[in-house]
């Protein structure tokens, strides 16, 4: 009976062995998994940035140090793009036409305005660019898109390769050449420093005060016209809290009592006054500083 308990009490050992060595093999097995998928995730961002860099200074050598010599590619869109004539004359490959449904959202203008030369190999590349953004003394300085949704950009670059960064682009609701009172304009919070990433160092606690000064104008330009907003608010705002992503009001009662609670949520002081017949722009970027939540950047017309 002794013998038959001693051996009772091994088997159970051996059996509690057995279990640990198998939960200590799974739990390697997994730690491992975590360990590559996080090494993977690590080596597609660097690799995304890297991209994103070397985008982001050829295009701003395209924009900024565009020629005026003529050059040959034909640039169509259903989009509003009123230019001179149907052809531009570029040397540049075949523009991207990206793949996007129809829709009647912006209907083509009868009088047809001039495009900036900045914009021609731009144009080039990707029939959807509507402007340029740039914030003296960040990393903000790009050129906008704009789709028939707001699905496509916020994963396809100018190029209409999917990558992480993807685009800064403008609500699709917005038009460029008959603007709305509220443009809207989307951009991804790498936390690398590109993109919109710079847009929470004007609601950071340490950072706001001094950074919403020294960078407090937006400078936006669209196809046909150079236009500089100055910012009047700064907040981060949850999902489903304060609808900012208005682009029309049915009056000025309506459109004073947006601006009086975008103001009202600012974490920023400024003297920007703005009355009933201003015009604004929003930039809006996931906030890193909580989950589900937006930093949210407004800033009126001062020079058109």
């Amino acid at each position: 009976m002794v013998h038959f308990n001693v051996r009772v009490k091994y088997m159970k050992k051996k059996k509690k062995k057995k279990i640990n060595k198998t939960f200590l093999n799974l739990l390697i097995v997994f730690s491992f998994s975590i360990a590559v998928i996080f090494m993977y995730m690590t080596l597609m961002s660097y690799l995304d940035e890297v991209e994103l860099k070397n985008e982001s200074l050829q295009l701003q050598e395209l924009y900024y140090d565009f020629t005026s010599e003529p050059i040959n590619t034909v640039v169509e869109s259903d989009n509003e793009l009123p230019i001179e004539s149907d052809l531009i004359e570029r040397e540049t490959p075949t523009p991207i036409i990206s793949e996007q449904p129809t829709s009647t959202v912006n209907p083509i203008p009868t009088i047809n305005p001039v495009v900036n030369d900045n914009f021609y190999d731009l144009l080039a590349i990707n029939i959807d660019v509507v402007g340029w953004i740039k914030i003296n003394g960040t990393t903000v300085d790009y050129p906008v898109l704009k789709g028939y949704s707001n699905d496509y950009y916020i994963n396809h670059n100018i190029y209409g390769h999917e990558t992480l960064s993807a685009s800064i682009f403008m609500d699709y609701r917005n038009n460029i050449v008959n603007m709305n009172k509220n443009t809207i304009i989307y951009g991804h919070n790498m936390g690398n420093g590109y993109m919109f990433s710079n847009l929470d160092l004007y609601v950071g606690y340490s950072t706001r005060d001094d950074f919403s000064k020294e960078h407090s104008i937006i400078t936006f330009n669209s196809l046909y016209k150079d236009m500089k907003f100055e910012i009047f608010s700064a907040y981060i705002e949850e999902v489903d809290g304060f609808q900012y992503l208005q682009t029309t009001f049915k009056n000025n009662n309506e459109f004073m009592e947006y601006i009086n609670k975008a103001s009202e949520l600012s974490l920023i002081e400024t003297d920007v006054l703005v009355k009933p017949d201003d015009y604004i722009i929003t930039l809006s970027t996931c906030s890193h500083w909580y989950l589900d939540s937006r930093t949210v950047i407004h800033a009126k017309l001062i020079t058109d």
